[in-house]
Formats: structure tokens, sequence, C-alpha cells
């Protein structure tokens, strides 16, 4: 559990452009809202990539053992 976020950043769009950014608790975010992850930051929810792209070490969640 310690691996989970507690909080999340909501973005709002203006067209193609970010409005606003408002951090807010995982307690509250719902269904189709637009988060922002920046790398080295934890994963507020599960979801799908609207623009950008990254990559996810899944190895502390799954326990998948570092292969050489």
């Amino acid at each position: 559990m310690d691996l989970q976020a507690d909080t999340a950043t909501l973005v709002t769009m203006d067209g193609e452009s970010i409005a606003t950014e408002k951090e807010i608790s995982t307690d509250l975010m719902q269904r189709h809202d637009l988060l922002k992850v920046l790398p080295g930051s934890k994963m507020p929810a599960d979801g799908v990539v609207h623009v950008g792209s990254s990559f996810v070490d899944e190895s502390m969640i799954t326990g998948e053992s570092v292969l050489w």
C-alpha cells in the first residue's frame, strides 16, 4: 500500500492546451478524469495515455525479478 499515490494532478483542457492543473486526493478521482503523471512519480490509477509516452516499472507491484 506504500506504493499507492496519495494525490493526483487533475488537468482541464482548453482546446489542445492545458487550462488548469489542480492537485487532488486520489479519493476524489472520477472516471474519465484527465490526470497528469510526471516521470518518476507514482501512478494514481490505471488508465490510457492521452498525450505523450513513457515507461512504467511494474516489478515492485508484480514481484517480478530483474532479468539479466
